[in-house]
């Protein structure tokens, strides 16, 4: 069985199915999957990690893998320091489900001195 779920890992990524490879990892709670779903989907990561984040929230029954999922994802979020555009909104949602207000402070106080663009908006 686990053959046959590697294989199916394979095609994906080959065939750039990073969402069907997302819910197969998921499924099978694959985390190192679906961290690698995510940073190959390059200029999709945004639009995965939003994908990662809905699935677990409205799918995942398990609340433990469910943290497992949000940690992950925050994990991600962090290692893509000032690399694109971020949901800002998903990453507070994160921290509050994980317990973490010290990391929704901070990143409320960072998008407070924000002078450029319209990010510092949503702190508000």
């Amino acid at each position: 069985m686990e053959i046959v779920i590697d294989k199916m890992f394979t095609t994906c990524f080959n065939d750039k199915k990073f969402k069907q490879a997302i819910g197969v990892a998921l499924e099978s709670r694959r985390l190192d999957k679906v961290k690698d779903a995510i940073e190959m989907s390059n200029e999709l990561i945004e639009e995965n990690l939003g994908y990662t984040f809905t699935i677990a929230q409205d799918i995942v029954k398990s609340k433990v893998f469910r943290n497992d999922v949000l940690r992950l994802l925050l994990m991600v979020y962090q290692k893509r320091t000032d690399q694109g555009k971020f949901d800002h909104y998903k990453i507070a949602k994160c921290q509050f489900y994980l317990g973490l207000p010290d990391g929704t402070a901070t990143l409320l106080e960072k998008l407070t001195k924000i002078k450029e663009g319209n990010d510092y908006l949503d702190a508000y």
